[in-house]
């Protein structure tokens, strides 16, 4: 049985202290809501870009060299991309 509590340590090191993470993801998003074209943007486009919000804050307070987060950045930017350009499903 997997323990949550192994888990949520392992998280701390390559994520970074929880509420440290989340303050900072928080802000990002702040920054991005203030943004002119928010509202103009699809709901992917914004999703994505909440998402790269906490991989960046991740990288800001854990393990800055954890190839994930910079994957995962990608990986939404990607789908966004794909998304506007039709070709979601190649």
């Amino acid at each position: 049985m997997i323990d949550i509590r192994d888990t949520l340590r392992a998280r701390a090191v390559t994520h970074g202290d929880y509420p440290t993470q989340a303050f900072t993801a928080d802000a990002v998003r702040k920054i991005l809501l203030d943004g002119k074209n928010w509202h103009a943007m699809t709901a992917v486009q914004r999703d994505a870009l909440m998402m790269i919000a906490v991989k960046i804050s991740r990288i800001l307070n854990g393990d800055h060299t954890s190839a994930d987060s910079w994957l995962d950045i990608a990986g939404y930017a990607t789908l966004a991309y794909d998304y506007m350009h039709g070709c979601a499903d190649e």
